[in-house]
């Protein structure tokens, strides 16, 4: 069993004063996904069914001496798989006593703080359709047929009523000027769903109330910035720069900036903060759980002096219709 590297911090008379160096706190980063994503929904078996109803017909007019129409409406079912989650820390015993900055064993223990990063880091997988072995084995579709954004639904059909679906093709991050009507265009593709009567699937008022939240690459924050958060901006024009009114600011758009280096690319991906259900959801079947091993109740540290602590949980994840979403994808 591989086991902590400790040389570096045996040397008699080492000082401390730098040994959080790799600690995080990660309650702000939890309090932000959870606007973008449904956490700790609650699981009680190894493969969750869900279902729903698609939208109820509207009333329409019934004219006298005839009988009243009628119509009926479809349910959808799918399932989330929980898996299991873990992940152990060994060292030996006399590396523990010894260690002079006396941390390691409190540093062991920040394994469990980044369960709280695992979230996150399988969000980003599933809007980013990644693959990594280390997460989950592959990306589920959503409950419509197809992936998290697409133009169509897994039948084919404009998904949520509107040609592109939740996919708008942008114009690039080189100016202000581009972000700002690529950001613009998808709140206006929000507002452009449709339920499965098509009907719009939104109240205005619930959108901008909820207000945006708007994740992207961090190498880009800078241009995002002057787009979406200056008073006012450069616009190139025949006649040379020109300063613009900024009009997310102007309007009061409730928009919240997530710069990230978990995305690469030029994409912009818009979220609908005050949507009741969340495009990406964590199911939670068993609760975090923490392990320690040591002489008073392990025969293998008994044997070898080889101390452990582990940390494990199941979890499953899972995609709603992501009608709560809209990616600007720039080429």
């Amino acid at each position: 069993m591989a086991q902590v590297i400790s040389a570096a911090v045996l040397t008699a008379g080492l000082r401390n004063t730098f040994a959080d160096a790799y600690q995080q706190t990660v309650d702000a980063r939890t309090a932000r996904l959870g606007k973008v994503m449904e956490l700790g929904v609650p699981s009680d078996k190894r493969e969750e069914l869900y279902a729903f109803f698609e939208t109820a017909p509207y009333p329409k007019r019934w004219p006298r001496g005839r009988n009243i129409s009628s119509k009926p409406f479809d349910s959808v079912e799918f399932s989330v798989v929980n898996y299991d989650w873990g992940r152990r820390i060994s060292w030996h015993e006399d590396d523990r006593e010894d260690d002079q900055t006396q941390t390691l064993f409190a540093q062991a223990k920040s394994l469990g703080r980044h369960f709280a990063t695992l979230h996150e880091r399988i969000f980003f997988q599933m809007i980013l359709a990644s693959t990594n072995l280390d997460l989950l084995p592959a990306v589920p579709n959503a409950p419509d047929g197809a992936a998290i954004y697409s133009a169509t639904d897994g039948g084919g059909a404009a998904r949520f009523g509107v040609v592109g679906g939740n996919i708008i093709t942008g114009t690039g991050v080189a100016t202000a000027n581009a972000i700002q009507n690529d950001v613009l265009n998808g709140i206006e593709r929000f507002k452009q769903f449709q339920d499965t009567e098509a009907q719009p699937l939104w109240d205005e008022a619930m959108l901008d109330g909820g207000g945006y939240v708007l994740i992207y690459n961090v190498a880009n924050d800078a241009n995002v910035r002057r787009a979406l958060k200056a008073t006012t901006y450069l616009a190139r024009d025949p006649g040379g720069n020109a300063a613009v009114a900024n009009l997310v600011v102007e309007e009061g758009i409730n928009l919240e900036l997530w710069p990230t280096q978990r995305i690469t690319t030029d994409d912009l991906y818009l979220f609908a903060a005050g949507c009741d259900h969340k495009a990406v959801f964590q199911q939670e079947r068993k609760a975090l759980r923490e392990s320690v091993a040591g002489m008073d109740n392990s025969d293998h540290v008994r044997d070898t002096k080889e101390e452990y602590l582990q940390y494990d949980a199941r979890y499953g994840y899972g995609s709603f219709l992501p009608y709560q979403t809209v990616q600007i994808n720039n080429p």
